[in-house]
C-alpha cells in the first residue's frame, strides 16, 4: 500500500529509508529485526519495479556481538548487489 501511495505522489516521497542493518539473516534474527535478508531484498525489488527513480537509503550495524567475518562479508556482498 505504501508503494502505491509513493508511486501516485512522487513529489511527496522521492526517497525511502529501509534499514538493512546486516546482510546476514542470522544476525538480523539476533537483532530481533523481524525480517530476513530475503524479505529486505524483496521489498527493494518491489520498490525498484514500481518506482524506478526512487532513491533508497539504508544503514548498517557492523561489529554486532557474535557477527563473524562471514556475516560481515555477506553484508558487503548485499550492498554491492543492491
Amino acid at each position: 500500500e505504501l508503494i502505491s501511495c509513493i508511486k501516485e505522489l512522487p513529489k511527496v516521497c522521492e526517497h525511502i529509508h529501509l534499514p538493512l542493518q546486516s546482510g546476514s539473516s542470522k544476525i538480523l534474527k539476533l537483532m530481533n529485526r523481524g525480517y530476513t535478508y530475503e524479505d529486505y531484498i524483496e521489498q527493494v525489488r518491489k520498490l525498484k519495479e514500481s518506482i524506478p527513480q526512487i532513491a533508497i537509503t539504508t544503514d548498517l550495524i557492523a561489529g554486532f556481538p557474535s557477527e563473524t567475518d562471514n556475516d560481515h562479508s555477506m553484508t558487503i556482498k548485499a550492498l554491492r548487489s543492491i
